[in-house]
């Protein structure tokens, strides 16, 4: 595959492949769970990384667990993509201090990652916005752990670690 450039994603950050959800519901489990929650007028809030029922019911457990199963698909369904600003400035922080490895590299993760973004530039960043700008630089990507919203890279920081005991380094915000 190859990877996705700054000009694959619009100005309010909808990568453009992505497949948009008024196109109609998607097809298989997740599409006949959220069906199951608007026949039984149950709305789903979507935040960054959870999922919130309104009303707040009491759900049969077969429902939850399944809710629980289908998180992650269905918050990458719902949640509101990355702005692009936010994937530039990933972009330019891992330009300027990432280094591809051979081999994913475990010990930070996309949310840890996001952090030192934003430590930087002084501006948050979310982790959605991070990921798509590893790919868009090419990195190697896999989740965390099955089910998890975070994903490891092929990603030295090794030039992050030295730079930042620089002065004027972190907390020097890049404007556009």
């Amino acid at each position: 595959m190859n990877p996705l450039n700054l000009n694959d994603i619009t100005d309010d950050g909808v990568i453009v492949w992505q497949r948009p959800l008024w196109l109609g519901r998607p097809p298989g489990v997740v599409g006949q769970l959220l069906d199951e929650l608007q026949r039984r007028r149950i709305w789903l809030k979507v935040y960054h990384d959870r999922i919130r029922l309104r009303p707040s019911p009491r759900l049969p457990a077969d429902l939850r667990e399944r809710l629980r199963d289908h998180k992650a698909d269905i918050i990458c369904l719902l949640a509101p993509a990355p702005r692009s600003e936010e994937i530039r400035l990933c972009v330019q922080w891992l330009r300027r201090f990432g280094v591809p490895t051979r081999t994913l590299r475990p010990e930070h993760s996309s949310y840890a990652l996001k952090h030192f973004v934003e430590q930087w530039s002084d501006q948050y960043v979310t982790n959605g916005a991070f990921i798509a700008a590893a790919l868009i630089e090419g990195y190697q990507a896999k989740a965390d752990f099955d089910g998890s919203l975070n994903a490891v890279f092929n990603l030295s920081i090794r030039k992050w670690e030295s730079a930042k005991e620089q002065p004027g380094v972190v907390a020097n915000p890049l404007r556009f």
